[in-house]
C-alpha cells in the first residue's frame, strides 16, 4: 500500500482543500463511522459544563461534590480510551513526553517534600489537567471523520455556549452578581475566568471545524465579553503574534489608538473600558516614582488611584511579596517548591498570585516550572503563525496575570485542544508545506 493510503494521512484529508466540510475518503470508500475520539472528549466535556451548571443553579453542594468526582472520572475515561488506541504511525514526536515528565516528576517531588502543607483539592487538578495534552495529540492520531458534519456535535458544542451564558445572566437578572462585579459568575471563580472559558471555546471550535476561525471580531469580541481587560489584551497580543500581517496590524493598532483616545477624552465606566483608567494611572504613578510597590498599604492605593479598582499595583505588590517569601527559603524549598497552597499560605494577602508560571515555580519548584513553560511552547512551536495558535497564545499570554490552573473545564479544553492541534499541525507538515494564515 502506498504511503498516500496510509490510516495516518487519510486523518488529515478532511483539514485540507476547498475548507468546505466533506467525510473522509478511507481505502476510496466514504467512511460512514458514527463517531471518532473527539467525539468522546466533546461529549464528556459538555456533561461535565451541564452537571456544572446544574449545581450552581440549584445551589446543590452533592451536585458539586459529584461534580468534583465527575473531573477525575472523565480524566480517567479519556486515558482509558487513549491508551486502548489501534496503535498508527503518529508522525514527528512533539517533544511533549519530556515536557510532561519534567512537569510530573517536579511536581510529585514537591508534593512528597511537602505533603503535610498540601492543598490536595488545587493539587489533583494541577496533576489531572497536563494529561489532556497527550489525550488530544493520541486522539487526533485515529480522526478519520469530519466531526463538524455531525449536528450532534454543534448542539453540544452549542451548549458548552448556552448553558453558562444563560446561568450568568440569571445571575445577573436576579441580582445575585452584578455586571462588572468580583467573585463567581455563571459556572467560574470569576469574570477572568469565565473570559478564558470564552476563549478555549475558539480553540475548541476550531478542533472540531475543517477549518479554523478566521473572524478578527469573534476574537475580539471573546476577549471582551466579561469585561476583563486582561482577556482582551491577551486576545489583542495573540492576534498579533499569531497571524500578524500589513493589514491586520494596522486595523489592530488603529482599533487600539482610535479607542485609547476616546477613553482619555471621554472615559468610559463601563465594562472592560472602566478598567483601562486605574491601570493608566498606576502606571504614570510608577513611572514617576511615586509608589514603593513593595511597601504601599492599599489603603494607599485606593487614596493615590481614587478608586478601589486597584488590581494591577495589587498583583506587582503581591508578586514582590511571593518571590520575596520564595527566594528567602531553604535550598530544598528552592529546589522542590514551597507546595500547592503554599501561595496563599506564605503570602501577606493570604491570597495565591495571579501568575500561574510564579505559580508553578513557587509552589512546585524549578523543574516542574520548566515542564510546564516547556509544554506550551511546544504546542504554540508546533502549530506556527497560524489562526489555530491565537486562543493558545492568548490563553499562554493570560497565564502570567491570571489563576487559571485551577479552572478545571477551561483547562481541560485548553490543553486538549493543543494537543489536537499540535498533532493536526504536524500531520500538515508531513503531508505539504503549511500555508500562510490569510
Amino acid at each position: 500500500m502506498s504511503d498516500s493510503a496510509t490510516p495516518t494521512n487519510n486523518a488529515i484529508v478532511a483539514y485540507k482543500g476547498s475548507g468546505s466540510p466533506s467525510a473522509t475518503m478511507v481505502g476510496g470508500a466514504r467512511d460512514l463511522r458514527p463517531v471518532g475520539p473527539t467525539y468522546v472528549f466533546l461529549t464528556l466535556i459538555t456533561a461535565y459544563v451541564a452537571l456544572q451548571t446544574l449545581a450552581v443553579f440549584a445551589s446543590s453542594g452533592l451536585l458539586k461534590a459529584l461534580s468534583y468526582a465527575a473531573a477525575f472520572g472523565i480524566v480517567l475515561c479519556l486515558v482509558t480510551v487513549a491508551a486502548y488506541l489501534p496503535k498508527r504511525k503518529t508522525g514527528k514526536n512533539l517533544g511533549f513526553g519530556i515536557a510532561l515528565a519534567l512537569y510530573y516528576y517536579g511536581f510529585v517531588a514537591s508534593a512528597a517534600m511537602n505533603l503535610s502543607v498540601l492543598d490536595f483539592g488545587t493539587a489533583i487538578k494541577m496533576m489531572l489537567v497536563p494529561l489532556f495534552l497527550v489525550v488530544g495529540a493520541a486522539f487526533e492520531t485515529q480522526n478519520k471523520i469530519d466531526t463538524w458534519r455531525r449536528p450532534s456535535v454543534r448542539w453540544m458544542f452549542g451548549l458548552m455556549v448556552v448553558l453558562p451564558t444563560l446561568l450568568w445572566l440569571w445571575q445577573l437578572g436576579t441580582g445575585k452578581i452584578s455586571f462588572g462585579g468580583i467573585g463567581e459568575v455563571s459556572i467560574f471563580a470569576n469574570r477572568n475566568n469565565a473570559g478564558l472559558f470564552a476563549v478555549t471555546l475558539i480553540a475548541l471550535l476550531n478542533v472540531l471545524r475543517p477549518e479554523p476561525l478566521k473572524n478578527l471580531f469573534v476574537y475580539l469580541a471573546a476577549g471582551a465579553a466579561f469585561g476583563t481587560l486582561g482577556v482582551l489584551l491577551a486576545v489583542m497580543a495573540a492576534l498579533l503574534l499569531g497571524v500578524g500581517s500589513g493589514r491586520r496590524i494596522v486595523f489592530l493598532g488603529g482599533v487600539a489608538m482610535v479607542g485609547a483616545a476616546l477613553l482619555y477624552f471621554y472615559p468610559l465606566d463601563y465594562g472592560v473600558f472602566a478598567r483601562i483608567n486605574p491601570v493608566v494611572t498606576s502606571i504614570r504613578l510608577i513611572v514617576e516614582d511615586r509608589i514603593d510597590i513593595a511597601n504601599v498599604t492599599y489603603g494607599e492605593l485606593v487614596r493615590l488611584l481614587q478608586t478601589t479598582d486597584v488590581s494591577f499595583i495589587f498583583r506587582l505588590k503581591h508578586w514582590l511579596n511571593i518571590w520575596s517569601t520564595y527566594t528567602s527559603a531553604p535550598f530544598e524549598s528552592l529546589v522542590f517548591g514551597l507546595g500547592v497552597g503554599a501561595s496563599a499560605r506564605l503570602s501577606e494577602v493570604g491570597l495565591i498570585p495571579h501568575n500561574d508560571y510564579l505559580r508553578v515555580l513557587v509552589e512546585c519548584g524549578p523543574v516542574a516550572f520548566v515542564g510546564f513553560v516547556a509544554s506550551i511552547f511546544l504546542t504554540i512551536w508546533h502549530c506556527g503563525r497560524r489562526w489555530e495558535s491565537v486562543p493558545l497564545i492568548a490563553v499562554a499570554i493570560y497565564f502570567m496575570t491570571e489563576n487559571l490552573v485551577d479552572n478545571f473545564v477551561a483547562m481541560a479544553v485548553f490543553f486538549f485542544c493543543s494537543g489536537v492541534l499540535a498533532r493536526r499541525a504536524s500531520f500538515r507538515r508531513e503531508d505539504g508545506p503549511l500555508v500562510e494564515a490569510k
